[in-house]
């Protein structure tokens, strides 16, 4: 199915007529927001589903990123202590089951 390549491009532009960007004010501690504009109360739920989804994706995914950063910066601390302390390995960091 072949579609039409003047309606496609209408309808492009009045999607992206639908969507507003509003810049944040960093004097006033506002954020920028984004304010989306549907036609039907299920066009908007949809959309607003799908925002929601979005936004919860890459904020899990930022979140993840800064706990595995943390995770690497607080091992390294971990080894150099180790490292410092002049034992040389790494036995007591082995897990509880693993102990002697």
């Amino acid at each position: 199915m072949v579609g039409n390549s003047k309606a496609d491009a209408a309808l492009l532009d009045e999607m992206i007529n639908n969507i507003q960007f509003i810049p944040g004010d960093f004097t006033r501690a506002v954020n920028d927001s984004v304010k989306l504009i549907a036609e039907t109360a299920p066009d908007a739920n949809n959309l607003l589903r799908q925002y929601v989804a979005f936004a919860s994706q890459r904020a899990a995914s930022h979140l993840n990123d800064e706990l595995k950063g943390a995770w690497a910066a607080r091992t390294i601390q971990m080894k150099a202590q180790v490292k410092a302390s002049g034992r040389g390995g790494e036995s007591h960091l082995r897990p509880p089951d693993e102990q002697h």
